[in-house]
């Protein structure tokens, strides 16, 4: 999954639908280092309002201890992000999944990893609700 976009009914609240991406993470393996509230972190810097909108950093902790025993310092292809923002009363997911970082070393071992990442997002993604 290089780019992934998901465009959800209105009566699925933003709320909703990060908690259960939280959820679907947890149960494949994942973990979540990072939610960043976008609207709220930069409202101080402007004079405008922002849609919601958050950024979730996920890793799975046993990929991401090999690596970093395999490939020493390995922390460019952790954590992936998941974005989800409201547009126009449509909540908007986004991931680029980890064969976009993989990519970027030409090492086997990390696009195996990546390949496995990949079929366990395509999980979270469809577990959704």
């Amino acid at each position: 999954m290089v780019y992934h976009k998901i465009d959800k009914k209105p009566d699925l609240s933003l709320e909703s639908i990060v908690a259960s991406i939280r959820k679907s993470l947890c149960s494949e393996g994942f973990g979540i280092l990072t939610e960043i509230y976008i609207r709220e972190r930069i409202r101080g810097s402007l004079r405008d309002d922002l849609r919601k909108y958050r950024i979730i950093g996920y890793s799975n902790p046993k990929d991401a201890h090999r690596l970093s025993r395999d490939r020493g310092c390995s922390g460019y292809v952790f954590p992936c992000n998941i974005t989800v923002c409201d547009d126009e009363g449509r909540t908007v997911l986004f991931a680029s999944g980890p064969a976009v970082t993989a990519d970027f070393d030409d090492k086997a071992a990390l696009a195996m990893i990546a390949a496995s990442a990949e079929d366990k997002l395509l999980e979270v993604f469809t577990a959704i609700k």
